[in-house]
């Protein structure tokens, strides 16, 4: 769509040049703004290959692009508040972990008595204790700091989608009134065409930040454990 719009503005160039209401310069930026839009093309081409190999490669079966569905609105979810994803964290597989080395630790200083045991045993085994909570605790500061990270960007992809979502709508305004200028005659094809173009360039933009939505909530739920609603339930998340 995009190079058709860009032939049919170079030949319009060229008919204002040859007219004498176009410049030189007006032709030259129609040509390499064809140009643009060929090679935007291509890899947009190229992308799309590379992506349908991957999901191949994923799926374990062949894909058709064509068949592929967008994202339902079910996986649009608003990020659970922050007090949650970080009173998840505590589930995170290497917490727990690190949790039983200081519980295994506090087990074995308990289980000497200066009565039997040596001293240094029992002294190395409270600095064994010591250095497992406080590797509890950096690893928690870690996660929490990575919570924090992921919950922000959770909330950013929400507030990006929500203002992609708005200029849609507008440009999509904007398209339905050069529809009817057009048909008063009040503009022409061509520029008509470029508000189709511009509206579904809007349109995949909504679509890109719907999809980073999702990504987003996957991955704060990868790395905080955090319970989300909906089909993410169905999302198994190693514990």
């Amino acid at each position: 769509q995009g190079v058709e719009l860009s032939e049919t503005a170079l030949e319009v160039a060229n008919i204002r040049f040859r007219n004498g209401s176009a410049t030189e310069l007006d032709v030259e930026e129609a040509r390499l703004a064809l140009d643009e839009a060929r090679q935007g093309a291509l890899t947009a081409t190229d992308g799309l290959a590379v992506a349908t190999r991957n999901l191949t490669g994923l799926l374990g079966r062949e894909v058709d692009p064509e068949e592929l569905q967008e994202v339902p609105d079910a996986f649009i979810v608003e990020p659970p508040s922050l007090n949650s994803v970080l009173a998840s964290v505590s589930e995170h597989p290497t917490l727990v972990q690190a949790g039983h080395g200081v519980e295994l630790a506090q087990a074995g200083l308990e289980m000497l008595h200066p009565s039997y045991a040596p001293r240094a045993q029992i002294e190395n085994t409270e600095v064994q204790l010591a250095n497992a909570r406080e590797m509890v605790g950096e690893a928690r500061r870690g996660f929490e700091l990575q919570a924090r990270s992921a919950h922000m960007e959770a909330k950013n992809a929400m507030e990006s989608y929500r203002i992609e979502l708005e200029r849609l709508a507008t440009q999509q305004a904007r398209l339905e009134q050069q529809e009817r200028r057009l048909a008063a005659g009040l503009v022409s094809e061509l520029e008509v065409r470029q508000n189709r173009l511009q509206t579904a360039q809007a349109r995949l933009t909504a679509l890109q930040a719907r999809h980073a939505v999702v990504t987003s909530l996957l991955e704060l739920r990868a790395a905080t454990m955090v319970d989300l609603p909906g089909p993410y339930e169905t999302v198994q998340v190693a514990r």
